[in-house]
């Protein structure tokens, strides 16, 4: 696979913040940094997981079973009347 130079991250803007750290940064802002990044990824992996949970609600399971044979149903339904209206077309034929 080849890679495409404009896909490079160059570490400007506001990728820079959360870039990787250079040699040249001192010693407690090398931690200060690592720090940062370490804070979100766990706000990132907290935001995920309460969103997870919050899908695992009984009414977001009720819904999610009810709407499926809402949906069954209504294909029956739909199914059966498409071949009613093909008998009756049959019939006046």
């Amino acid at each position: 696979m080849e890679l495409n130079m404009s896909e490079l991250k160059t570490g400007r803007g506001l990728n820079q913040e959360l870039g990787l750290v250079k040699i040249g940064d001192t010693h407690w802002g090398y931690h200060y940094k690592s720090f940062g990044k370490f804070i979100s990824t766990l706000e990132e992996r907290a935001s995920a997981s309460g969103f997870l949970i919050s899908c695992q609600t009984f009414e977001t399971i009720f819904l999610l079973h009810l709407m499926t044979d809402v949906l069954g149903i209504t294909r029956k339904c739909h199914d059966s009347c498409k071949g009613s209206k093909e008998k009756v077309a049959s019939f006046k034929r």
